[in-house]
């Protein structure tokens, strides 16, 4: 499937549209002169605030990709966070990004699939004070959704939070919702978005 095999393109390509951030996910423009890496930054430090996010706490990151925001947490928030990742090349990323700076392991990616978080000997015995998923979620499949938020709520604590982030999702079923991965007929480029915004603002 694209999804798997997209997983495992190298980072320098995943780098000439995402920019520094390596994030896949939307960003946050507070005024028209914020770059697309701002924009990143804006996003993380909204959710890390909307998870009331503090020191000392585990937090899992459902769909980490590479790591950008558990490292973030860690570093501004003294988080004790963990990624999910099917990319391992994207696990490889940021344990190497942690490392620069200095938050491995606090913060730490795990390759594999969401689903093994309850078995997976790191995070068996956790129950996450905080649990985040940032546009993964439409990859879970309609008929796998009630499994998939009982299972976050078996992994949170009984007063966590769960901060959920949709891309969109239809009113109508498609044949292909009902699939674990979709695949893609072409590149988001959020960088390509940045530079169109800019432009507009500029008429």
């Amino acid at each position: 499937m694209f999804l798997f095999s997209s997983f495992f393109s190298g980072d320098d390509f995943y780098n000439g549209f995402l920019g520094p951030s390596m994030i896949y996910t939307s960003g946050i423009w507070h005024t028209e002169n914020d770059t697309l890496e701002q924009a990143q930054i804006n996003k993380m430090e909204l959710i890390a605030q909307k998870m009331h996010l503090k020191s000392g706490e585990t937090h899992l990151d459902l769909g980490c990709g590479w790591g950008t925001f558990i490292n973030y947490c860690a570093k501004n928030y003294g988080t004790k966070s963990f990624g999910v990742t099917l990319g391992r090349n994207q696990t490889a990323y940021q344990t190497a990004t942690a490392k620069e700076e200095g938050v491995y392991p606090q913060a730490q990616a795990l390759c594999m699939d969401y689903r093994d978080v309850v078995s997976h000997n790191v995070t068996k015995d956790i129950t996450f004070d905080k649990i985040s998923c940032l546009e993964m979620s439409e990859h879970v499949g309609v008929k796998n959704y009630p499994a998939f938020v009982k299972q976050v709520r078996t992994m949170l604590k009984d007063d966590g939070i769960f901060y959920l982030q949709i891309a969109g999702l239809r009113r109508a079923w498609q044949f292909e919702d009902f699939n674990w991965s979709r695949p893609h007929s072409h590149f988001a480029s959020p960088r390509l978005a940045d530079k169109r915004i800019h432009e507009r603002t500029q008429v």
